[in-house]
């Protein structure tokens, strides 16, 4: 029985992915024929949903995003108090506000 419930896509191609039941157990692995990445083993559901899903690059690549977002948040501040019209400040100002997604 194939399902596709609760499981991110392929890190590798971006197809959906399929929970493949055996007897008693689970694995997941990319729909896609040509690529048909796997993640090793047999789980229960919970198990093998939890081995696909988990991207500990992604979950990094986050957490660093959080911080430099933080880190932009603090320098849009001290330009916003800084600049006194200052074309060079401004210009920063913009710069960070456009990372920031705010424009």
């Amino acid at each position: 029985m194939r399902m596709s419930e609760e499981l991110k896509r392929c890190p590798f191609c971006g197809s959906p992915a399929e929970l493949i039941r055996g007897d008693d157990d689970y694995c997941a692995e990319c729909s896609n024929d040509k690529c048909r990445a796997d993640r090793p083993g047999w789980w229960t559901k919970e198990e093998a949903i939890r081995v696909w899903n988990t991207r500990p690059r992604e979950s990094r690549l986050a957490e660093e995003n959080a911080k430099l977002r933080e880190l932009l948040a603090g320098w849009k501040t001290f330009w916003l108090r800084h600049s006194d019209g200052d074309e060079h400040a401004l210009a920063l100002l913009e710069r960070t506000r456009e990372a920031l997604g705010e424009k």
